[in-house]
């Protein structure tokens, strides 16, 4: 902004070297019928205007009229000059009726006619097939005010000087109270939101001012774009600015050097904005969203703002169509921006939109399809296997919006407004397994049924397996839960455990070779120690089956072979488990004396478990297999 002003500031000086005249103020249009109407130049004071003209060149077909001749005039001491219609314009320094020009489109030439010279020209109003002849772009077709240059400030000269960068529709605002023979009003420089808190009309209507903001919306359609500069209320403004709205861009930080606050039905606007456009900050208005309740009030307007979990519940035609929220407070949306007209009894997760008001009423403008975030109902059913009677309280969250409901009774549970998108929807509830169904929600409404189990509580077993004989060294005692067939061996110090069983009842068998072994039958509903004692074996067991134990030659360089050292004629069952229970082997035997037996199908590596089960004993031998 201070590069801008500094280059103005210097271009202007350099005019005032030459002596070039300029066009400072104008008023074509005044209340009723025309009598104030007047042309105000700026020049060096004493500078002669012989064979200066003024006249206007018609937008319609490119004619001159209006000629004005101000030879025999010299710009007065203080540097303006003015020409009124009548003797009623106040500082006047000459009087023509011709200084009456046409409404726009048109052009005022200042030319000198001597050289055929053009010091100074304005084209003022919307062109298009119509005849320009101002600089560059037109200013604007204002009425019942004036256009005039605002002034930047000189800090070598330490005084205000005019604005001439050659392009017109950068030099003129509107001034409210016009100004002839003196220095155009300094813009007030505002915050939005000192133009906007205020109820009804702004404090500073009919003032000139200067702010700045994001742009959060453009609507060329409407010659309008909104600006702000922070989120919350009456931080938000309308500017219309015709058919020059589409040189700015959403987005986009812009500088209102000079503009005129015009309240136009109870809508506060910022007009005749003269900008400088600083900066594209890309999309950080976003920041400047501000999520607010039905109903729309004055405190949102010109803000952009977001509306959550809507239903459009009619139509109200203009392409406007209103929305109702859950506690049935409503609102209207308008269609400035360009989008599919939604149908009654659409819902939705979000409409963003700037805030408008016209026809008395406030309405939202979204900008375009992203705007409107469509929201639709997912629900459904959780079950539970065992069947109560009342199947409430199921606990139902999506976990990327925290939403959570709670199932009734009858197990139904649902969601409103939800968004198009992947989601992972988590059931619990207590006593039960809980489940996690993942589910994109694209386009529509959708069902998720599930049913739920019955937690089984678990529990641990543990405990230590003593040897009567006390030896140094207690391990190798194996401990299998035979209807699990799970298998442990005991520590150094005789320690074994199961955890995370199931409620039930087990039976433990307790076995170490050369001690009778042990069974423990176990209701399990709690975590239980059980501690045991083997009794090492005497007598003629002792001498049979320590000196020759039941198991023994265990070789495993071809699958896994080993002796069983039967004593007796009766059948017994000899079985081989890995560590999951399962049984990779089994053979009944019915022959006495030493046998053996070869495993050759066992390709994984791992523990097993040979377990050999006889009439009255039951021995299990803890093995290592490495393929």
């Amino acid at each position: 902004m201070k590069k801008l002003m500094l280059i103005l500031v210097i271009l202007t000086m350099t005019l005032l070297v030459n002596g070039q005249l300029i066009i400072n103020e104008f008023q074509y249009d005044t209340p009723g019928s025309d009598t104030l109407t007047y042309i105000e130049l700026w020049g060096r004071p004493g500078e002669s205007l012989d064979g200066f003209s003024i006249y206007g060149i018609d937008g319609n077909d490119g004619s001159t009229y209006n000629s004005i001749d101000l030879t025999g005039n010299i710009i007065p001491s203080d540097g303006y000059f003015v020409i009124g219609q009548t003797a009623n314009v106040p500082e006047y320094d000459m009087i023509d009726p011709n200084v009456n020009y046409q409404n726009g489109p048109d052009n005022i030439v200042l030319m000198n006619m001597a050289t055929g010279d053009t010091l100074d020209a304005v084209g003022y109003g919307l062109f298009d097939t119509e005849v320009f002849a101002g600089e560059i772009m037109p200013t604007y077709d204002v009425y019942s005010v004036s256009l005039g240059r605002f002034r930047f400030w000189d800090s070598s000269s330490s005084v205000y000087l005019p604005n001439n960068s050659d392009i017109n529709y950068y030099d003129f605002t509107g001034f409210y109270n016009p100004t002839p023979g003196a220095a155009n009003p300094d813009p007030i420089p505002l915050t939005i939101n000192d133009i906007q808190n205020a109820a009804g009309a702004s404090p500073y209507e009919d003032s000139t001012i200067y702010t700045e903001g994001v742009i959060t919306a453009v609507f060329p359609g409407e010659g309008l774009y909104f600006i702000q500069n922070s989120s919350g209320m009456y931080n938000g403004v309308c500017i219309y600015e015709d058919k020059r709205v589409g040189l700015v861009r959403r987005g986009e930080k812009v500088t209102i050097v000079a503009g005129y606050i015009y309240e136009a039905y109870d809508r506060t606007c910022i007009e005749y904005p003269v900008s400088a456009y600083l900066d594209s900050v890309a999309d950080t208005f976003s920041i400047y969203t501000t999520e607010i309740s039905l109903p729309v009030d004055e405190g949102s307007e010109g803000q952009l703002i977001t509306v959550k979990n809507v239903t459009m519940t009619d139509t109200l035609g203009y392409g406007e169509w209103q929305i109702t929220d859950a506690s049935a407070n409503t609102g209207v949306v308008d269609d400035y921006g360009t989008y599919i007209q939604p149908n009654t009894g659409d819902k939705f997760a979000s409409i963003t939109g700037v805030v408008d008001y016209s026809y008395g009423t406030y309405k939202i403008e979204p900008r375009d399809e992203n705007d409107l975030v469509y929201g639709y109902d997912i629900d459904g059913t959780v079950g539970l296997s065992d069947g109560p009677a009342d199947s409430s309280g199921t606990t139902v969250e999506i976990t990327e919006l925290s939403y959570t409901d709670t199932t009734d009774a009858s197990g139904i549970y649902g969601f409103e407004f939800i968004p198009d998108g992947i989601y992972t929807f988590v059931f619990s509830h207590a006593g039960y397994i809980p489940d996690t169904i993942i589910d994109t929600v694209t386009g529509g409404n959708a069902t998720i049924n599930t049913v739920l189990d019955p937690a089984i509580a678990t529990y641990n077993i543990t405990g230590t397996v003593g040897l009567s004989d006390n030896p140094a060294d207690s391990s190798g005692s194996v401990v299998e839960i035979s209807e699990l067939a799970l298998f442990d061996t005991t520590d150094a110090q005789g320690y074994y455990e199961f955890l995370g069983v199931d409620e039930g009842i087990y039976t433990l068998y307790y076995t170490h070779d050369g001690y009778t072994p042990d069974t423990v039958i176990d209701t399990l509903n709690s975590d239980d120690v059980i501690n045991i004692t083997l009794t090492a074996l005497s007598g003629i067991d002792s001498n049979i089956k320590a000196d020759i134990p039941v198991i023994s030659g265990i070789n495993t360089a071809n699958g896994l072979s080993f002796i069983y050292n039967k004593t007796d004629n009766a059948p017994s069952v000899v079985a081989l488990f890995d560590m999951t229970g399962r049984k990779v082997f089994s053979r009944t035997v019915s022959k006495s004396g030493t046998m053996k037996i070869t495993a050759g199908d066992l390709d994984v590596s791992g523990i097993y478990f040979i377990r050999i089960i006889e009439a009255e004993n039951t021995h299990t031998r803890k093995v290592l297999l490495v393929r």
